[in-house]
């Protein structure tokens, strides 16, 4: 199986059924971002109406093209799809990425095409992504299998991967990531999963080196031994696995069903399974993307204690009641870290959570010093902070910054998370430097309980029955 997503992720040669000299339309943008990414392989357009496609020789079909395939698009619509797959089995192509919809999501019919496109692959040792796909890609070696709407670049070395079955909420994932500072290396869109599913994706993602931390989008399992296999590999290579797992309810069961042919199963089954292998669940895209920026960032925490510090005492309390509410523990600072709390600026509130109170704004010469305070503190695991907008305010701007950096320095083991309101330029430095800068005070705290939360599962040990409601 691994050689098999290994043919989909790094293909030594790709070929494109329905290629288009028009780089935005689907059959087009494949190529051209094969092109755009400087795809050193082989690459075969497909397309018998022309003697070359974007500048490259174009073949009347695949059994035309003469070298071996090792992956094959089929930008075509359904009801041509399955004489290329007959196509390519014959070939000897090892993985056909099918990007139309038009199969089992629609019905009976639907159902019986794509079961005639399994059985040929079947018979012939050829795996199938899809169909109702946009399709997969890898930066890290230039393979782009996709007509994703925009190209995707890598931003920085910040990346994560992204399974999804659905390739509407993989798009959205991908471009909110980019905003938050995230670069998305490793996509694949299994849609209706006819064949290759999400737990045979998330294996071979938890297993390369390559890859960091694994957002899933997930409807349903159909294959929940593998899926536990998968999370099993996952946990032992203490890599962090971030699933939007859609369907808890009635109706959001009937939808999924409807969106991919999926059957979401019963959701008490699927959190015994996450819970069991240290699987984050994150309720919203905002919420993945704060988790797997926080992992691609910071430590995980030794613990659960956290100090809180804050220029405002109602964003203090607000904390007090964040980490309660997300089963954190309030840490209890030494009496000579109190002491010198109160020395450094008397007008604060030296009890955890740390009200500084405006005071701080005229002298913030002294935030260095009083952070460093609370970081040496033997009982505290994590950081949370309200700095609002003095991030961007002229008397305090770059000491904040400069003083944050050599604090991240000093205290490596230490995750910081910072609420902020400021631009997106005043911002990124703080990521850039391993901070977890967010805007909300309460997905500060959320920040660390997912650390938290992760290392827990890393650590404890994995017993798990697969119950018989799971099996979908």
């Amino acid at each position: 199986m691994h050689n098999d997503i290994e043919a989909l992720m790094a293909p030594r040669s790709i070929a494109i059924v329905g290629a288009s000299n028009d780089a935005q339309r689907i059959g087009g943008k494949p190529l051209a971002y094969l092109i755009r990414s400087g795809f050193d392989r082989p690459v075969y357009p497909v397309n018998p109406n022309r003697e070359t496609v974007q500048g490259i020789r174009a073949y009347p079909s695949l059994g035309a093209i003469p070298e071996p395939v090792d992956l094959v698009v089929l930008a075509i619509p359904a009801a041509a799809t399955l004489a290329a797959v007959r196509e390519g089995a014959e070939k000897g192509v090892r993985v056909v990425v099918v990007l139309a919809g038009g199969f089992a999501e629609l019905g009976a019919a639907g159902q019986r095409v794509q079961d005639d496109m399994v059985a040929i692959a079947r018979a012939h040792g050829m795996r199938i992504l899809g169909p109702n796909v946009i399709g997969a890609f890898n930066l890290a070696n230039g393979t782009l299998a996709t007509f994703i709407g925009t190209y995707p670049e890598r931003h920085n070395d910040r990346t994560i991967a992204l399974v999804s079955q659905s390739g509407g909420y993989a798009s959205h994932i991908l471009w909110t990531a980019a905003r938050r500072g995230l670069s998305i290396d490793q996509l694949v869109s299994t849609g209706n999963e006819c064949d290759i599913d999400l737990g045979e994706v998330i294996e071979w993602m938890a297993t390369a080196p390559e890859v960091g931390p694994i957002i899933a989008y997930v409807e349903g399992v159909r294959d929940p031994a593998r899926f536990v296999r998968a999370l099993a590999a996952a946990k032992a290579a203490r890599k962090p696995v971030i699933i939007l797992k859609v369907g808890a309810t009635e109706a959001g069961a009937r939808a999924a069903v409807s969106h991919t042919a999926a059957v979401a199963g019963v959701d008490e089954a699927y959190q015994a399974v996450f819970d069991a292998y240290g699987v984050y669940r994150a309720r919203t895209i905002e919420e993945a993307i704060d988790i797997a920026l926080a992992v691609s960032i910071a430590p995980l925490p030794r613990g659960r204690r956290v100090a809180a510090i804050s220029l405002s005492g109602g964003v203090a309390v607000q904390f007090a009641d964040a980490i309660t509410e997300a089963s954190l523990t309030i840490a209890t600072l030494t009496d000579s870290t109190r002491a010198e709390l109160s020395h450094l600026i008397p007008a604060c509130s030296p009890d955890n959570p740390i009200d500084t109170t405006a005071q701080i704004l005229n002298e913030p010469e002294k935030l260095p010093a009083f952070v460093r305070t609370i970081l040496s503190d033997p009982g505290v695991d994590a950081l949370v902070g309200y700095l609002g907008v003095s991030v961007d305010m002229e008397n305090s701007r770059d000491l904040l910054r400069d003083s944050l950096r050599q604090l991240r320095d000093e205290f490596p083991d230490i995750p910081i998370a910072l609420a902020m309101a400021a631009r997106e330029e005043i911002v990124r430095p703080y990521i850039d430097m391993g901070v977890i800068a967010v805007g909300d005070p309460a997905h500060a705290i959320r920040a660390i309980a997912g650390l938290a939360a992760l290392r827990d599962g890393f650590e404890a040990s994995t017993v798990v029955n697969i119950d018989p409601a799971f099996t979908v």
